[in-house]
């Protein structure tokens, strides 16, 4: 453990990293020299958002989250929960999910821009687009939304009727060939540099990843990958068609999404423990998992029969 910083007496539900880097903003799996954490906690005085600065652990400012007062919100019991976060590339701006209600927040004025409502079901996950005005996420009712945070509209993207691709998962999975939509549990979006058109992954609760082509607003491939749900979900950040998936099932997948009928380029399977989490590291090379009995495993995907290093992190799931 680096460092430890104790700020809450609640629940601490989401921490996103910025990924901001310049000669100040570096920050790696071992060793960092700046890094802004963005935490957020459920207290039974409201919830607020704290700016951090990690190697000091100086807190930077406070935003107040519970200041949507408006009717639909109110009704909403799970409004105040937020289960997802993410930075925009610049760290200008954030998009936090809690259940039916997208929020924009402008970092650099320190306020909330506006809070968006999901037709069709809570929020799971989101990915926010590097400049931080383009959002797809995903949601209970199975329902990927490309969301236009500039002009507060968004649009639900067109799922493929069939599978189109073989499955890979350790059983034959029904759901690649029904219409079926089953909550959407992860979602990620890889570096718009390093792809021709923007596109998004998506993991649901039976273990298929889907592509989808954010400009056609379509789904353009679906794949059994796990036997359970896909919990989490990563791009490289060097190459736009590899994408690790992690699931209930306790296994680590890489997946080539530019091969017709592939299965996945590696597996780990690091125990019988569901994993909750997946993060590559910079260099592409490595990832980092977290499970559902708090351990944090790397992995070096040159060879994955065992972790490079383990963690005993938490107490309990590691959820962000």
């Amino acid at each position: 453990v680096i460092c430890y910083l104790q700020y809450y007496t609640g629940v601490l539900s989401q921490i996103s990293i910025s990924s901001h880097t310049n000669s100040t903003f570096i920050y790696n799996f071992l060793n960092f020299s700046f890094l802004f954490f963005l935490f957020f906690v459920a207290l039974a005085a409201g919830t607020r958002i704290n700016l951090i600065q990690a190697s000091n652990g100086q807190l930077m400012s406070s935003l107040p989250f519970s200041s949507d007062t408006t009717a639909a919100a109110s009704a909403d019991v799970n409004s105040g929960l937020i289960s997802c976060i993410r930075f925009s590339a610049n760290s200008r701006f954030i998009a936090s999910c809690s259940g039916r209600f997208l929020r924009h927040w402008d970092l650099k004025k320190r306020a909330l821009r506006n809070t968006l409502q999901n037709a069709t079901g809570i929020l799971n996950c989101l990915s926010l687009a590097p400049d931080g005005y383009k959002c797809v996420s995903g949601d209970s009712a199975g329902v990927v939304r490309l969301w236009d945070l500039k002009h507060y509209s968004s649009t639900e993207l067109t799922r493929v009727a069939t599978g189109t691709s073989t499955s890979t998962s350790t059983s034959y999975n029904p759901s690649l060939y029904t219409t079926t939509l089953d909550p959407i549990l992860s979602i990620d979006q890889p570096l718009p540099n390093l792809v021709s058109t923007p596109r998004a992954a998506s993991g649901d609760a039976v273990g298929i990843l889907g592509l989808w082509d954010l400009t056609a607003c379509t789904q353009v491939r679906k794949q059994s990958v796990h036997s359970g749900g896909i919990t989490g979900i990563s791009f490289s950040p060097k190459n736009g068609r590899l994408v690790a998936t992690c699931g209930e099932d306790g296994r680590l997948c890489l997946i080539d999404t530019g091969m017709k009928e592939s299965g996945p380029s590696a597996v780990a399977e690091p125990g019988r423990v569901s994993l909750t989490q997946v993060t590559f590291h910079e260099n592409a090379i490595q990832c980092a998992i977290g499970d559902a009995d708090g351990n944090i495993n790397v992995y070096d995907w040159r060879n994955v029969r065992s972790p490079l290093c383990s963690v005993r992190a938490h107490s309990s799931a590691v959820v962000s």
